[in-house]
Protein backbone atom coordinates (compact mmCIF):
# COMPACT_ATOMS: atom_id res chain seq x y z
CA UNK A 1 0.00 0.00 0.00
CA UNK A 2 2.75 2.43 1.09
CA UNK A 3 4.88 1.50 -2.31
CA UNK A 4 1.76 2.22 -4.44
CA UNK A 5 1.26 5.67 -2.79
CA UNK A 6 4.90 6.79 -3.94
CA UNK A 7 4.82 4.76 -7.42
CA UNK A 8 3.27 7.73 -9.31
CA UNK A 9 4.85 10.79 -7.77
CA UNK A 10 8.40 8.50 -7.71
CA UNK A 11 7.85 8.44 -11.34
CA UNK A 12 6.97 12.12 -12.16
CA UNK A 13 10.58 12.89 -9.65
CA UNK A 14 13.01 10.69 -11.67
CA UNK A 15 11.40 12.37 -15.00
CA UNK A 16 11.90 16.01 -13.44
CA UNK A 17 15.50 15.28 -12.34
CA UNK A 18 16.34 14.29 -15.84
CA UNK A 19 15.08 16.51 -17.71
CA UNK A 20 17.58 19.21 -15.24
CA UNK A 21 20.23 16.68 -15.79
CA UNK A 22 19.78 17.24 -19.75
CA UNK A 23 19.37 20.83 -19.87
CA UNK A 24 15.35 20.46 -21.03
CA UNK A 25 14.43 22.08 -17.38
CA UNK A 26 17.53 24.54 -16.88
CA UNK A 27 19.11 25.94 -13.51
CA UNK A 28 17.48 28.73 -12.14
CA UNK A 29 14.69 28.60 -14.66
CA UNK A 30 11.29 28.50 -13.51
CA UNK A 31 9.25 24.94 -13.60
CA UNK A 32 5.91 24.84 -15.68
CA UNK A 33 3.19 25.30 -13.44
CA UNK A 34 1.04 22.28 -11.52
CA UNK A 35 -1.06 22.68 -14.11
CA UNK A 36 0.80 22.00 -16.94
CA UNK A 37 2.82 19.09 -15.34
CA UNK A 38 -0.77 17.52 -14.48
CA UNK A 39 -1.45 17.57 -17.63
CA UNK A 40 1.58 16.38 -19.09
CA UNK A 41 1.57 13.14 -17.04
CA UNK A 42 -1.53 12.51 -16.68
CA UNK A 43 -1.92 13.13 -13.02
CA UNK A 44 -4.15 14.70 -10.23
CA UNK A 45 -2.26 17.97 -9.18
CA UNK A 46 -2.21 16.15 -5.73
CA UNK A 47 0.29 13.51 -7.27
CA UNK A 48 2.34 16.30 -8.74
CA UNK A 49 2.21 18.29 -5.40
CA UNK A 50 3.27 15.36 -3.43
CA UNK A 51 6.52 15.02 -6.34
CA UNK A 52 7.28 18.69 -6.13
CA UNK A 53 7.78 18.45 -2.39
CA UNK A 54 10.03 15.69 -2.91
CA UNK A 55 11.92 17.47 -5.34
CA UNK A 56 12.01 20.64 -2.75
CA UNK A 57 12.90 18.43 0.21
CA UNK A 58 15.90 17.41 -2.11
CA UNK A 59 16.90 20.70 -2.61
CA UNK A 60 16.29 20.77 -6.28
CA UNK A 61 13.41 23.22 -6.10
CA UNK A 62 13.25 26.32 -4.75
CA UNK A 63 10.77 29.18 -3.97
CA UNK A 64 11.06 32.42 -5.34
CA UNK A 65 9.06 36.17 -4.44
CA UNK A 66 5.86 36.04 -7.08
CA UNK A 67 4.93 32.75 -6.67
CA UNK A 68 6.46 28.95 -8.45
CA UNK A 69 8.81 26.37 -8.57
CA UNK A 70 12.38 27.23 -9.50
CA UNK A 71 15.47 24.89 -10.51
CA UNK A 72 17.55 25.55 -8.04
CA UNK A 73 21.71 25.40 -8.08
CA UNK A 74 22.28 22.07 -7.65
CA UNK A 75 24.89 19.13 -8.67
CA UNK A 76 22.36 16.77 -10.36
CA UNK A 77 24.82 14.00 -11.37
CA UNK A 78 26.26 14.21 -7.54
CA UNK A 79 23.01 13.82 -6.38
CA UNK A 80 21.73 10.82 -8.65
CA UNK A 81 25.32 9.19 -7.90
CA UNK A 82 24.53 9.85 -4.04
CA UNK A 83 20.55 8.85 -3.72
CA UNK A 84 21.19 5.30 -2.78
CA UNK A 85 19.53 3.11 0.31
CA UNK A 86 19.69 -0.58 0.39
CA UNK A 87 16.72 -2.42 1.79
CA UNK A 88 18.32 -3.83 5.08
CA UNK A 89 19.96 -0.71 5.79
CA UNK A 90 16.86 1.68 5.48
CA UNK A 91 14.99 -1.28 7.88
CA UNK A 92 17.80 -0.60 10.30
CA UNK A 93 17.07 3.26 9.96
CA UNK A 94 13.52 2.89 9.97
CA UNK A 95 13.50 0.74 12.82
CA UNK A 96 16.23 3.14 14.83
CA UNK A 97 13.56 6.46 13.40
CA UNK A 98 10.41 4.89 15.51
CA UNK A 99 12.38 4.42 18.76
CA UNK A 100 13.57 8.61 17.72
CA UNK A 101 9.88 9.46 17.32
CA UNK A 102 9.53 8.62 21.39
CA UNK A 103 13.51 9.40 22.38
CA UNK A 104 13.87 12.58 20.72
CA UNK A 105 10.04 14.07 20.81
CA UNK A 106 10.15 13.49 24.99
CA UNK A 107 13.43 14.14 25.26
CA UNK A 108 12.91 18.13 23.86
CA UNK A 109 9.76 18.09 26.06
CA UNK A 110 11.12 17.51 29.54
CA UNK A 111 14.43 19.20 28.64
CA UNK A 112 12.60 22.09 28.24
CA UNK A 113 11.16 21.85 31.21
CA UNK A 114 14.53 20.41 33.17
CA UNK A 115 17.38 22.61 31.34
CA UNK A 116 19.96 24.51 33.00
CA UNK A 117 22.32 27.42 32.30
CA UNK A 118 24.93 24.54 31.85
CA UNK A 119 22.62 22.62 29.24
CA UNK A 120 22.00 25.59 27.53
CA UNK A 121 25.15 26.45 27.36
CA UNK A 122 26.15 22.96 25.51
CA UNK A 123 23.28 22.79 23.30
CA UNK A 124 24.24 26.67 21.65
CA UNK A 125 28.16 25.02 21.72
CA UNK A 126 26.20 22.19 19.33
CA UNK A 127 24.26 24.65 17.23
CA UNK A 128 27.52 26.63 16.77
CA UNK A 129 28.92 23.21 15.66
CA UNK A 130 26.42 23.11 13.02
CA UNK A 131 26.42 26.43 12.30
CA UNK A 132 30.35 26.22 11.07
CA UNK A 133 29.28 23.10 9.34
CA UNK A 134 27.50 24.93 6.65
CA UNK A 135 30.86 27.04 5.62
CA UNK A 136 32.51 23.40 4.59
CA UNK A 137 30.81 22.08 1.06
CA UNK A 138 32.19 18.73 2.36
CA UNK A 139 31.01 18.58 5.52
CA UNK A 140 27.03 17.03 6.08
CA UNK A 141 27.32 18.17 9.70
CA UNK A 142 26.56 14.49 10.99
CA UNK A 143 28.71 14.93 14.30
CA UNK A 144 26.87 18.28 14.84
CA UNK A 145 23.89 16.76 14.47
CA UNK A 146 24.68 14.02 16.80
CA UNK A 147 25.99 16.38 19.13
CA UNK A 148 22.66 18.48 19.30
CA UNK A 149 20.61 15.67 20.16
CA UNK A 150 23.01 14.12 22.84
CA UNK A 151 23.11 17.46 24.67
CA UNK A 152 19.17 18.10 24.10
CA UNK A 153 18.98 14.51 25.59
CA UNK A 154 21.48 15.01 28.39
CA UNK A 155 18.95 18.23 29.49
CA UNK A 156 16.33 15.90 30.30
CA UNK A 157 19.00 14.87 33.09
CA UNK A 158 17.15 11.16 32.81
CA UNK A 159 20.18 8.73 33.19
CA UNK A 160 18.11 5.99 31.19
CA UNK A 161 17.17 7.94 27.97
CA UNK A 162 21.06 9.16 28.10
CA UNK A 163 22.01 5.87 28.21
CA UNK A 164 20.08 4.55 25.41
CA UNK A 165 21.17 7.02 23.43
CA UNK A 166 24.92 6.49 24.20
CA UNK A 167 24.25 2.75 23.47
CA UNK A 168 22.95 3.49 20.00
CA UNK A 169 25.61 5.98 19.09
CA UNK A 170 26.92 4.01 16.52
CA UNK A 171 23.48 3.16 14.72
CA UNK A 172 22.84 6.46 15.44
CA UNK A 173 25.95 8.00 13.47
CA UNK A 174 25.18 5.42 10.87
CA UNK A 175 21.65 6.63 10.48
CA UNK A 176 22.91 10.38 10.40
CA UNK A 177 25.42 9.70 7.30
CA UNK A 178 22.79 8.28 5.35
CA UNK A 179 20.08 10.98 5.72
CA UNK A 180 22.73 14.10 5.99
CA UNK A 181 24.88 13.25 2.79
CA UNK A 182 22.14 14.12 0.33
CA UNK A 183 22.13 17.15 1.82
CA UNK A 184 25.69 18.02 0.29
CA UNK A 185 26.15 20.38 -2.23
CA UNK A 186 22.55 21.71 -0.98
CA UNK A 187 23.28 24.90 1.01
CA UNK A 188 19.21 26.03 1.03
CA UNK A 189 19.26 22.00 2.76
CA UNK A 190 21.42 22.58 4.88
CA UNK A 191 20.61 25.75 6.43
CA UNK A 192 16.61 24.36 6.67
CA UNK A 193 18.11 21.51 9.03
CA UNK A 194 19.78 23.64 10.64
CA UNK A 195 16.82 26.33 11.06
CA UNK A 196 14.61 23.30 12.25
CA UNK A 197 17.62 22.67 15.05
CA UNK A 198 17.97 26.00 15.50
CA UNK A 199 14.03 26.52 16.16
CA UNK A 200 14.07 23.53 18.49
CA UNK A 201 16.47 25.04 20.82
CA UNK A 202 14.80 28.29 21.17
CA UNK A 203 11.63 26.71 22.41
CA UNK A 204 13.87 24.76 25.13
CA UNK A 205 15.49 27.56 25.77
CA UNK A 206 12.16 29.41 26.60
CA UNK A 207 10.87 26.87 28.80
CA UNK A 208 8.50 25.78 25.95
CA UNK A 209 7.74 21.85 26.60
CA UNK A 210 5.16 21.38 24.23
CA UNK A 211 6.49 23.47 21.34
CA UNK A 212 9.93 21.88 21.76
CA UNK A 213 8.54 18.86 21.51
CA UNK A 214 6.19 20.11 18.28
CA UNK A 215 9.60 21.12 16.65
CA UNK A 216 11.32 17.77 17.40
CA UNK A 217 8.57 16.14 15.70
CA UNK A 218 8.72 18.96 12.72
CA UNK A 219 11.90 17.95 12.36
CA UNK A 220 12.03 14.11 12.62
CA UNK A 221 9.05 13.69 9.79
CA UNK A 222 10.96 15.81 7.28
CA UNK A 223 14.01 13.31 7.70
CA UNK A 224 11.50 10.39 7.89
CA UNK A 225 10.03 12.04 4.50
CA UNK A 226 13.35 12.18 2.71
CA UNK A 227 14.37 8.42 3.61
CA UNK A 228 11.38 7.12 2.78
CA UNK A 229 11.50 8.28 -0.69
CA UNK A 230 15.31 7.70 -0.85
CA UNK A 231 14.28 4.35 -0.45
CA UNK A 232 11.96 4.08 -2.76
CA UNK A 233 13.42 5.84 -5.41
CA UNK A 234 15.67 2.87 -5.71
CA UNK A 235 13.31 0.00 -6.03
Amino acid sequence: MKREKYVLSQHIVRDIITKIHSGEFPLNSKLPSELTLASTYKVGRSKIREALSVLKSLGILTSKQGGGHYIGEVDIQFLLENIEVDTDEYLEIKSLFELRYILDTEAAFLAAERRTEEDIVELRKALLEFEQSLRSPNDAGQDADYHFHRAMISATHNPFMIKVLDDLSEKYHKALSVTLKQNIGLNEKRHSVYKEHEDILKAIEEGKPELAKVYCKIHLDNVQKKLNFLYFFNQ
